[in-house]
């Protein structure tokens, strides 16, 4: 989204793994979004990153820091900005343009972070990433890559026998709610709710 907004062009190599492997991606998507969060250079590396991360990528804060904004040279003066919040914003936007369409059909997905949950028909027809293509290409005027993990229905719960027992045998609403403690933890769930209430 970033490159998108600003006219810069990303490349095909992702914007994480090509800082230290893929293997250090996560690492360095933590440090990549606090460095667009904070409107002032971190001297210190952020509280979500541990020294084991570090040592693990074989990098002080600084020298990652440096190869993140060295991996992306295009954007190097966006970084340290504050951007980070704006485009949380731009993003969500997004979504709720892809929710708000599937919810005059009566099919609203579930969203989580950048991705959606719906039913396996959306997915398999292209519709939902079209979709989602179309919010992003409104917002921005330029394509954008989506990634089209799709998860397939569970098989009837008898062909997973877990012990002497079969894995939700009832995958209704009250079934799931109604279902044995070691396989729900709604009701604990509901309680602390209405706790905090």
């Amino acid at each position: 989204m970033i490159y998108s907004v600003y006219n810069k062009e990303l490349g095909s190599e992702d914007a994480y793994s090509r800082v230290a492997g893929e293997e250090h991606r996560d690492v360095v998507k933590k440090a990549f979004n606090a460095m667009f969060q904070h409107g002032r250079i971190l001297n210190t590396k952020p509280n979500d990153i541990d020294d084991i991360d570090l040592d693990a990528i074989d990098m002080s804060w600084k020298e990652l820091k440096e190869a993140i904004l060295n991996a992306h040279k295009p954007i190097k003066d966006l970084f340290f900005t504050g951007l980070g919040n704006k485009l949380q914003f731009e993003d969500s936007i997004i979504a709720e343009s892809i929710m708000l369409h599937f919810a005059k059909m009566d099919a609203p997905p579930l969203p989580i972070h950048d991705s959606f949950i719906m039913h396996h028909g959306f997915g398999t027809y292209g519709e939902l990433e079209e979709v989602m293509r179309r919010a992003f290409y409104e917002r921005f005027h330029t394509d954008i890559k989506v990634k089209g993990d799709m998860v397939v229905p569970v098989k009837p719960a008898k062909d997973y026998p877990i012990g002497n027992k079969n894995f939700f045998a009832d995958t209704s609403i009250d079934g799931i709610i109604n279902a044995e403690n070691e396989y729900s933890q709604w009701r604990e769930r509901d309680d602390m709710w209405m706790k905090r209430k």
